[in-house]
């Protein structure tokens, strides 16, 4: 999502304090003492955001009994044919229990 942002758009290394929202956009509070004008605020801050517990008063998050194992691997250790079957754009497989996918 980042990369189709100006990249003056984006704030790393920064932590929102606060913000407030109003019919002109929304006006953002960093820890440093600066602020910023937006229309959108994308909050991308974690599972423990401190955004959504101000947007969302009183939500807590919990366990969805599922856990998600990523892998990369080499695709010179296999055959081109082979790769080029299962990636040619994106390889999705679900069955009960299990999904896989891959990307080129």
């Amino acid at each position: 999502m980042g990369r189709g942002l100006p990249t003056q758009c984006i704030h790393y290394g920064r932590e929102v304090r606060d913000f407030e929202q109003d019919e002109l956009g929304v006006d953002v509070l960093f820890d440093d003492g600066q602020t910023a004008q937006a229309d959108i605020l994308i909050a991308a801050d974690g599972t423990g955001s401190r955004l959504r517990s101000q947007l969302f008063p009183g939500y807590e998050s919990s366990f969805a009994d599922y856990i998600a194992w990523r892998g990369i691997v080499d695709e010179a250790l296999f055959n081109a044919a082979d790769v080029a079957n299962i990636t040619e754009n994106m390889t999705l497989h679900k069955q009960p229990g299990e999904l896989f996918m891959a990307f080129p």
